[in-house]
């Protein structure tokens, strides 16, 4: 992919699929404030290659990847709820890409 915060936002966007797919392991992640294993790193890696290329500054990668997950793990802890989901499905997702969007935005506007 060429345009690197589509790739940011899609590797975001699959990340929320996952969860969704797996909204069991939800909790242990949101305890564990994410997870450590290798699939992880490479994630980790791929989103700060992807941010450092679109302009983002070295010294604040690691904030914005961090906020990114939080945004995907806490999207998909609301929306996995089951029955107990405060929103349907569809709106949950259509919240989660606008904050997503947002969040692009901010974290790659240039001062």
């Amino acid at each position: 992919m060429t345009d690197p915060i589509a790739g940011v936002a899609a590797v975001m966007s699959s990340s929320y699929e996952a969860l969704l797919r797996h909204a069991d392991l939800v909790p242990s992640f949101l305890a564990r404030q994410g997870a450590r294993g290798p699939n992880a790193v490479r994630l980790g890696v791929t989103v700060d290659t992807l941010l450092t290329r679109a302009g983002v500054a070295p010294d604040t990668v690691p904030g914005a990847r961090r906020t990114l997950i939080v945004h995907a793990i806490g999207s998909a802890a609301f929306a996995a709820g089951g029955d107990a989901a405060p929103l349907p499905r569809a709106v949950s997702r259509a919240t989660f890409d606008t904050g997503l969007a947002w969040l692009l935005a901010g974290i790659t506007a240039r001062p």
